[in-house]
């Protein structure tokens, strides 16, 4: 048996403007607190994307920040396989095509 997953269309036109879509995948234990497993949200980089999170699953996802409002390292955040904080952190800026996954973070002591 064949399993996909169909995707929306990878940005959305507001007037002038384009918005990006990410596809965004929740691995347990997230896709506990959001309900679904996969959802695509509008965003132009790693910072927006946190925030519409945030916006749209509420304040259970705000783990996803720290303090300073930069991407946590509590938890592993993969943008195309490969982490965002090799990348530029909440600075990465997604791409029409941007799978995003969110995941927790397992640390040695």
């Amino acid at each position: 048996m064949r399993c996909s997953l169909q995707r929306r269309s990878n940005y959305s036109r507001i007037g002038k403007e384009v918005i990006l879509l990410a596809l965004v995948k929740f691995v347990s234990p997230y896709h506990k607190i959001t309900g679904v497993e996969t959802d695509v949200i509008p965003a132009r980089d790693v910072r927006e994307l946190c925030s519409a999170i945030i916006e749209k699953y509420g304040k259970d996802m705000h783990f996803l920040v720290d303090e300073n409002g930069d991407l946590s390292r509590k938890l592993v955040l993969l943008i195309n396989r490969k982490n965002a904080y090799i990348l530029d952190g909440s600075d990465t800026l997604l791409e029409p095509d941007t799978e995003a996954i969110l995941m927790s973070y397992l640390g040695w002591a």
